[in-house]
C-alpha cells in the first residue's frame, strides 16, 4: 500500500485542530496583542504634548506628566508583551503535549514486528524531536 502525499494546507488544518480547544486562551493573547500594539500609538500620541508642553511652553504640568506617562506606557507594554508571549508559549507546549500523547498511543497500538524493524532511537526521535520540530514550524510560520 502506497501512501498519498499530504498537502501543506491539509497538514496545517490537521495541526490547527489540536489548537482549537485553546481558543479561549488564544483570545487572551489576542487582547494582549492589541494592548501591546496600542502602546506604539500611545508613544506617538505623547510626542506632541511632550514637545509642545515641555520645550516650547515650559508647562510644569507637562514636564511632570509626560515622563510618568512614558514610564506607565513602558510598564503596560511590558506586561502586555509578557502575557502575549506566556499565553502563546503555553498553548504551544499544550499542543506539543497532546501531539506526543497521541503519538505515544499510536505507538502502543503497533504490532511487535514494527519494533523489530525500527530502532528504538528512531522511535524516540519521532516522539520528542520530530514533534518539537512540527510545533516550531507551526508557531513560527
Amino acid at each position: 500500500m502506497k501512501q498519498q502525499p499530504v498537502t501543506a494546507a491539509a497538514l496545517y488544518k490537521r495541526l490547527l485542530g489540536y489548537a482549537v480547544p485553546y481558543w479561549r486562551v488564544f483570545s487572551v493573547a489576542v487582547v494582549a496583542m492589541v494592548f501591546f500594539a496600542a502602546t506604539d500609538t500611545g508613544f506617538a500620541a505623547l510626542m506632541k504634548p511632550m514637545l509642545d508642553g515641555s520645550f516650547t511652553e515650559r508647562d510644569p504640568h507637562m514636564i511632570r506628566f509626560v515622563p510618568l506617562a512614558v514610564i506607565a506606557l513602558f510598564v503596560f507594554r511590558g506586561l502586555a508583551g509578557f502575557v502575549l508571549r506566556y499565553v502563546m508559549s503555553w498553548i504551544g507546549r499544550s499542543v506539543i503535549k497532546v501531539l506526543r500523547r497521541d503519538l505515544f498511543h499510536q505507538l502502543l497500538r503497533l504490532p511487535a514486528r514494527y519494533y523489530d524493524l525500527n530502532p528504538s532511537g528512531r522511535l524516540l526521535s519521532r516522539l520528542t524531536f520530530d514533534v518539537e520540530q512540527v510545533a516550531e514550524a507551526t508557531t513560527n510560520a
